[in-house]
């Protein structure tokens, strides 16, 4: 289990998401540069599987564009 918590200015932390056994951290940085809003925590001892990002992106290399949760490929 790995928890999503945004830092507050004040130092403060609250977490906003929760993600389960089934779940993919970080998948965004295939699809291009990105920032994560927020830190991952993992709250649980268990095994996970990594993957380089460089590995990930060339099924979505002919990603042009993405909206909201709708992406479009070239042909």
């Amino acid at each position: 289990m790995i928890s999503l918590v945004a830092m507050m200015q004040d130092g403060a932390a609250i977490e906003t998401a929760t993600l389960a056994r089934e779940a993919i951290l970080g998948a965004l940085s295939a699809l291009g540069s990105h920032t994560a809003g927020t830190r991952a925590i993992v709250q649980i001892d268990a095994t996970a599987w990594r993957m380089p990002v460089a590995d990930f992106r060339p099924p979505s290399a002919k990603v042009l564009s993405c909206e909201r949760w709708r992406c479009w490929a070239v042909s």
